[in-house]
């Protein structure tokens, strides 16, 4: 498991994380409405580094957006911590200006996506919207697994793959509906 991140940069995800052929495209904050790239991503960030615990949190100015729809108050506070065969993500949001719908998204790559323990086909523009449950996503041979640590609203989107959002099967989103609370991630693999 290879987790990369960027906490600096337009328009992009905070994270990745690749398993061979398998595995996260990006991870990122993302403003409603999803359907908007312009409204993905990270505007600016820095990280604090403390040469006795090594990099500590990243504090990111989150969404780079068109005037309309600027978040220029909205910040993420990111810690990434990598085990074995785990990543825990932890996210404090922050806004200092006027309310946005703000959400994470995860683009998942992978033939095969269960919903809590079942096996999901999504038949033509169905999807999910409904409790935050564990999924998991993967091929025959390698999977991953995503359990959040909080109750929320979980959507699940099946995307094209190939050349479109970043080669990316599905999209998983979840609200992030209370400023200041500190939301907690598992990523296993």
């Amino acid at each position: 498991m290879q987790l990369q991140c960027a906490f600096a940069g337009e328009r992009i995800g905070f994270a990745s994380v690749d398993l061979d052929e398998i595995g996260i495209a990006a991870i990122g904050h993302q403003i409603l409405p999803s359907k908007n790239l312009a409204l993905f991503g990270l505007e600016k960030g820095f990280t604090r580094i403390s040469q006795e615990k090594g990099p500590g949190p990243a504090w990111v100015q989150v969404v780079a957006c068109d005037e309309e729809n600027s978040s220029k108050d909205l910040w993420s506070e990111i810690y990434l911590q990598e085990r074995a065969d785990e990543i825990i993500l932890q996210l404090r949001n922050e806004n200092f200006g006027e309310e946005k719908h703000l959400m994470v998204v995860f683009f998942l790559k992978g033939e095969e996506f269960y919903l809590g323990k079942e096996k999901k086909t999504f038949e033509l523009f169905e999807q999910y919207k409904g409790e935050a449950l564990p999924i998991s996503f993967g091929n025959d041979k390698k999977k991953f697994e995503i359990i959040p640590e909080f109750d929320t609203t979980m959507h699940v989107i099946p995307l094209a793959g190939g050349d479109h959002y970043w080669g990316a099967n599905y999209l998983l989103a979840y609200d992030l509906l209370y400023y200041g609370k500190l939301y907690t991630f598992h990523i296993i693999s």
